[in-house]
This record gives C-alpha cells, structure tokens and sequence, in this order.
C-alpha cells in the first residue's frame, strides 16, 4: 500500500513538472535597445565641432585675439584644397602609398629580429641579461635624437625611413616574445623534461605557441609607427608594456 502510494505521489510530481512553465535561473544579458540619442549624439557633436571650427576661423580669431583668419582654415576650404585640388591629391596619394610601404617592410623586419632576439634570449639566461640592458636604453633614447645621426650616416631615403620603423618598433616585439616565451607553465616545462624532448621541440612545441598571443598583442600598436615619404623622419611613441617587464626583471 505505502509502494502504492509513492508510486502515485511520483506519477504527480511528474505531471506537475510537465504543466509547469519552465523557469530560467541564467541571468538575461540581452542587450537593450538602441535609443535615439544614441545615434543622434554623435551627430550633435559633429555638428558641434564644426561649428566652433567655423566660429574661430571667420570671428573668434580676429575679435577676441586679434589674430589673422586664416590661421584656422575653414573646414569647407581644407576639403577644396586637400581633396579636389589634382596636385594636393596626387601628392597626398603618393605620400600615402610610401607611408604605408616603409612602415609595413620596417614591422616585417622588426617582427623577424625582434622574434629572434627573444628567442635567443630564452635560451640562455647570460644572454638575456647582456642584450637587455641595450634594448632599454635603445628604448629610452628619443628617436628625434637619433634621427641627425641616421641621417648623417645613411641618407634620409627608404632605408634610414625603414631603420627608424625598425627601431621603433623593435623593443615592443621583444619584451612581449620573450615574456610570453618565458611564460609557460613549469608544470607544462617538466612534462617535456620527462620525455627528454629536444631544446628545438620544447621551443617549437611549448614556448612558441605559448608566446604568440603576446607577440601579436604587440604587432597592433607596432604597425602604427609612420614614415612620412616627403617630411623629415618621424618619431613615435614608446611601447612600454609595464606589467610584463616587471615580471620579466629578476
């Protein structure tokens, strides 16, 4: 009678969880929808910024400072000039195809070196610590300081241009390798040491693919260094990943 009856209490509960509408304990991450000041908000500060561009340039400039206007040249004119002038637009053109040609061979050839540095450097402890005092002080250096001294010695064609890509972009590639190289487990380290794997199969195996979201985490702002074909060379900002050579100092 009691089997009887539990068997029925359970025919129930499964009824009951049937009927029942199912409820969802996952939190909801629907994103909600666009409002209109989404879309118009950047519209409003477009316009806004244009307008005090016009502002400084036909009254700002010569009634409170008493400047001349065309130290700020309407945005109308900018465009009439830059754009639909065939001169300034064959020369703007021609500056951006040497641009983009001298910083892409200048971060191909940092991302080579830079890897190699590091993966030297990985191998043998004495080699790092002799290296990386260097690669500091290259980073330390401001490359306008540097850019008489190429000059001088190379010229101010293509390849003092690529040098400076190179040196910029050079101790970013090599502080991210080799920390990244660094990097892997120890656990992952004595699972090969058991194995008595090769120094080329732990590196192409283990370090390597270990390194190269950092590697590549690096390349982005690296491939923003610039070289304008038809002005002095230029200077860029030094990457400094912070956080990873503190790590890597010992």
């Amino acid at each position: 009678m009691t089997y009887q009856a539990n068997l029925e209490g359970a025919v129930q509960m499964e009824d009951l969880r049937a009927t029942a509408s199912p409820v969802d304990d996952a939190p909801h991450t629907t994103r909600p929808p666009r409002q209109i000041g989404d879309y118009l908000a950047p519209v409003v500060g477009f316009a806004g910024f244009i307008g005090f561009w016009y502002f400084m340039s036909y009254w700002a400039l010569e009634h409170i400072w008493n400047k001349p206007s065309f130290l700020i040249t309407p945005p109308h004119r900018v465009i009439d000039v830059s754009f639909f002038t065939e001169i300034n637009r064959t020369a703007l053109l021609k500056g951006l195809y040497w641009t983009a040609r001298v910083s892409v061979q200048g971060l191909v050839i940092a991302i080579v070196l830079g890897m190699a540095l590091a993966i030297v450097m990985s191998q043998a402890r004495w080699l790092e610590r002799s290296i990386w005092p260097y690669l500091v002080a290259m980073q330390a250096i401001p490359i306008l300081a540097l850019v008489p001294i190429i000059g001088s010695i190379f010229g101010f064609d293509i390849p003092s241009r690529i040098f400076v890509c190179v040196l910029i972009s050079l101790f970013p590639i090599v502080s991210n390798t080799l920390f990244g190289l660094l990097s892997a487990e120890r656990g992952q380290h004595d699972l090969f040491t058991l194995h008595h794997v090769s120094r080329w199969t732990r590196l192409t195996k283990l370090q390597l693919p270990n390194a190269m979201p950092t590697t590549m985490e690096m390349t982005r702002p690296c491939s923003d260094t610039r070289a304008v074909q038809y002005r002095p060379l230029n200077s860029a900002s030094r990457l400094v990943a912070s956080k990873k050579l503190t790590s890597m100092t010992r």
